[in-house]
């Protein structure tokens, strides 16, 4: 996925050590939503690129309403650092 700068920039000024964009992405998306993603930086990537793992452990019938919940949190996430 790409990620505004600002936002890299942040994921890597954090403390008490920098971290990967994607997983920064990663808490923000958790705390936001409650929806649960893994890092794709935690399995090896090209530098300066980012994505996500999930596995859809959702009933079908409630998967839609986890999906708006995500790019939701996404349009709000690319507007703030944009």
């Amino acid at each position: 996925m790409d990620l505004p700068p600002k936002f890299v920039a942040e994921a890597e000024a954090q403390l008490p050590h920098p971290v990967p964009a994607d997983e920064l992405y990663c808490l923000k998306l958790v705390d936001a939503t409650g929806v649960v993603v893994v890092p794709g930086s935690g399995f090896g990537q090209a530098p300066g690129s980012w994505h996500f793992r999930t596995t859809f452990l959702p009933p079908e019938n409630k998967l839609d309403g986890v999906l708006d919940r995500v790019a939701t949190f996404h349009r709000k996430l690319m507007e703030e650092y944009a």
